[in-house]
């Protein structure tokens, strides 16, 4: 038997589209056999390599009804019928939703010794079978839901998981940024908007070879839903704009691009531009909002729905939904409920604004307040700063890019960061005061214990597994 780490909910590999196998050789076959020991092992009726962190496109299902599948380059070739049904997943386990599918479906797969076959099921095995492909397209189950369904449920994932670091079953993984675009999309699709198509960013290379190229997870669920994506290196360009005229949008939705937009493209839509932006404005303007807002200390922030114009963050705003920070909350799950928060807001803003029944209200520039990006030098731990302030920079770039101090000349970035209890003693800034049972280093005041780390070129790990490998001892300092 040959079972395999199982990744969890939040873990980057969940989210990628699965790469199609060229060869179905030893390595292939060794997938297959330790996808269906380690499901079976979980007691599951189906599972994709990306659970189990591989990104080939291969699959298995086996539900106890006309045996066991092999899904290799998987293609839905048929789908008839309709049924709404309990999921759950082996990546999100004790969540349940109900998700509706196909009653019978026909796929083209290739099977162990290379050829194209047909496969057709029905009930339960069709289910299965679109679940895990859904897996190699980086979809969970959970997207398939309302967001109001959606949102209670990760809520609830969210309070299961507390306490428990990392997104794989005996391994701790780097925690992924959420995408902010794709709730907001993917209830403009649920709510039946025409959407007439998406523009994004091209797909970019990604990690540390840089070979592969990757498509922004907006792009992933457009396709699946079969929505026209377009990837212009600039949104200001003739083509875009042209092509954008003739589709004739209504309206334009802006949510994370990353781009600054030109008079002539906020004239495109016949009705505006409107923009999902994470902080109740005018306050914390700008590209980091949510960092900032965490960083800060505020106790409370938002989203504002606006409508674009050729300023900063400065145009009419058209809906705001408040909401409280908590004192322990990261930047990154923070975001997580402004995404799905920002979402709901869209979709109440439009449907106000079909109906004719929105208020522009003007924004108070001298209120502002601004958020710039977030420099290197300005994610540096400075050991001098009281302990709530440092605990605040280092949950305000958790996960990305991460708090960063150096020993020896070495970075090494500090995550989960708590109160140490007491203060801090009479002891150089930086030194490592504590190792057993918490890991806690002294502050211009008081002292900080922190859970998590990531040694330079290592990933993310618990403080206590770094002390006990080849971490610092008590009496080390950080600079």
């Amino acid at each position: 038997m040959s079972l395999r780490s199982l990744h969890l909910l939040g873990s980057p590999v969940l989210r990628q589209r699965a790469t199609e196998v060229t060869e179905v050789d030893g390595a292939v076959r060794q997938l297959v056999t330790d996808l269906f020991d380690t499901m079976r092992d979980e007691q599951g009726v189906g599972l994709a390599a990306n659970q189990i962190g591989e990104t080939r496109r291969v699959a298995v299902v086996d539900t106890g009804e006309d045996g066991a599948v092999v899904l290799i380059n998987p293609e839905i070739i048929e789908q008839e019928g309709q049924d709404k049904s309990e999921e759950g997943c082996l990546s999100i386990p004790e969540i349940y939703g109900d998700v509706v599918r196909a009653t019978r479906i026909v796929i083209e797969t290739t099977s162990l010794e290379g050829e194209r076959v047909r496969v057709e099921a029905n009930a339960l095995r069709a289910r299965a079978i679109l679940h895990e492909i859904d897996h190699l397209d980086g979809i969970l189950f959970l997207d398939h839901l309302s967001p109001l369904k959606r949102k209670m449920l990760q809520a609830k994932w969210k309070k299961m998981r507390k306490g428990k670091t990392g997104y794989i079953k005996e391994v701790n993984p780097t925690p992924v940024r959420p995408n902010f675009a794709v709730p907001s999309l993917r209830a403009l699709l649920g709510e039946a908007f025409d959407v007439v198509a998406v523009v994004t960013q091209p797909d970019r290379p990604r990690g540390r070879s840089r070979s592969a190229l990757h498509a922004p997870p907006v792009k992933l669920v457009a396709q699946s839903e079969g929505v026209p994506v377009l990837q212009p290196e600039s949104p200001n360009t003739p083509e875009l704009l042209d092509g954008l005229r003739k589709l004739a949008p209504d309206v334009g939705v802006v949510v994370a691009y990353g781009h600054i937009l030109k008079a002539e493209m906020l004239a495109v839509p016949s009705r505006g531009l409107v923009n999902v932006h994470a902080s109740l404005l005018p306050a914390l303007r700008g590209a980091a909002p949510i960092r900032h807002a965490v960083i800060e200390g505020l106790e409370e922030t938002g989203v504002t729905i606006m409508r674009l114009d050729e300023g900063m963050d400065t145009g009419p705003m058209l809906l705001k939904v408040p909401t409280p920070i908590a004192t322990d909350e990261t930047a990154g799950e923070l975001e997580e409920r402004l995404a799905e928060l920002g979402a709901l807001a869209l979709v109440e803003a439009l449907s106000l604004m079909a109906a004719d029944a929105l208020t522009e209200e003007t924004q108070d520039s001298a209120l502002a307040t601004y958020a710039p990006k977030l420099t290197q030098e300005m994610a540096r731990i400075r050991w001098e700063a009281p302990a709530v302030r440092i605990a605040r920079l280092i949950r305000g770039l958790d996960p990305k890019p991460g708090a960063w101090t150096t020993l020896n000349g070495q970075r090494v970035k500090m995550f989960g960061p708590r109160p140490a209890g007491f203060p801090s003693p009479a002891s150089p800034l930086g030194e490592i005061i504590e190792t057993d049972p918490a890991f806690v280093i002294s502050t211009g005041d008081g002292a900080l214990q922190l859970l998590d780390v990531q040694p330079e070129g290592k990933p993310r790990m618990a403080a206590a597994e770094w002390l006990r490998g080849s971490g610092p001892a008590r009496g080390a300092q950080f600079a």
